[in-house]
């Protein structure tokens, strides 16, 4: 499981890499698939003869074209293909926007048509409603009056949160002048969570779910910022759950219902989805830590959080693991969240 994880961030830190234009906006290819799939889960939901789960799956880890490709494919552990049956997308260009709902391939012989109908749909979305929507955000800042969009009022939202979550920074380095963001870090945990309910964990939670609670888990970062949880004391823990609690209604009132419905269910970590997400989110960063060079995981360690090294960090990170997972012992989690320790262990085995 270490080892999965640590193939998954590998995967992600490569997609922060490499720059990607979506219509005018700049982003690198984690934030494009980030975007890809909120706005695949909000139009799957409208659209009966898509398969939601498999259309949301694909976005996550939908490929590009060309050299980008070769190089971030071959990162990814290939059973997340085999587990939904996924390929690479077929080439579709619906001539206009209005086309793009309801207009799929012909379905090939022995082909799986919920799977074909869904590549289809991710593609088209891609190649047309995710550019479109950033180029009309971006003509709305700039007051460019004359550009009318014909996208829904909830596909721009999307596009704009979108826009003001990557501005979030978190406390991880990918290198020495990349600092992870909140977008990359949420790509990052949705598929990590997706990989361990199929491979690891079949038929306990539900795959969708996960997938889009990974996805929006921090999204009320965009109004409270993001803290470093283990360095905390327990009224400063205090402090924070009440600023959390106020900045999720705004937040909110920021994002479609039923992206916004997801976050909510997260933030009471009331279904086994949420508490899941919420033990895997205290791994993942282990697995990037080990991917930073050394130099940069210790200076930050020093410069940020004034810990005099490696030995302190796992210190003050212990303690605050030991209160956090106490209220997931006695839940339906206890089995998942005691092998994920495990493999969190095995990360910081490696670390030291």
């Amino acid at each position: 499981i270490a080892y999965r994880v640590i193939q998954i961030a590998k995967y992600v830190m490569k997609l922060a890499d490499i720059d990607c234009s979506v219509g005018s906006t700049r982003m690198n290819l984690a934030e494009r698939n980030y975007a890809l799939a909120l706005m695949c889960f909000q139009l799957a939901n409208e659209d009966p003869s898509i398969n939601t789960e498999i259309a949301t799956s694909m976005a996550l880890i939908y490929p590009s074209t060309g050299d980008v490709e070769e190089h971030t494919l071959e990162q990814l552990p290939l059973d997340i293909f085999d587990s939904f049956g996924l390929s690479p997308l077929p080439n579709t260009e619906p001539s206009s926007i209005s086309e793009l709902v309801g207009v799929y391939p012909e379905i090939p012989a022995g082909a799986d048509e919920e799977i074909v109908r869904a590549q289809a749909f991710v593609d088209n979305i891609a190649r047309v409603v995710l550019p479109h929507a950033f180029r009309a955000i971006e003509s709305e800042t700039e007051g460019a009056t004359q550009y009318s969009s014909p996208l829904s009022p909830e596909i721009l939202q999307i596009a704009e949160f979108v826009l003001q979550f990557r501005e979030q920074k978190r406390a991880i380095y990918y290198g020495k002048e990349k600092i992870e963001n909140d977008v990359e870090h949420s790509l990052m945990l949705a598929i990590a969570a997706l990989y361990l309910a199929v491979e690891v964990f079949p038929d306990n939670m539900d795959t969708l779910k996960l997938v889009i609670q990974g996805l929006v888990h921090d999204m009320t970062e965009v109004v409270d910022g993001d803290v470093a949880s283990w360095t905390l004391t327990v009224e400063e823990h205090h402090k924070k759950s009440a600023k959390e609690a106020e900045g999720l209604v705004e937040t909110l009132n920021k994002i479609p219902g039923i992206i916004g419905e997801q976050l909510a269910e997260y933030s009471t970590h009331s279904s086994p989805e949420a508490r899941f997400l919420r033990v895997l989110d205290k791994v993942l960063p282990l697995a990037v830590r080990l991917l930073a060079e050394i130099a940069i995981v210790r200076s930050a360690l020093q410069n940020q959080y004034g810990l005099s090294g490696i030995d302190s960090y796992r210190e003050s990170e212990e303690e605050y693991l030991r209160t956090f997972f106490e209220k997931f012992k006695e839940t339906e989690g206890a089995k998942w969240t005691e092998v994920l320790l495990r493999a969190r262990g095995v990360m910081i085995g490696v670390l030291m």
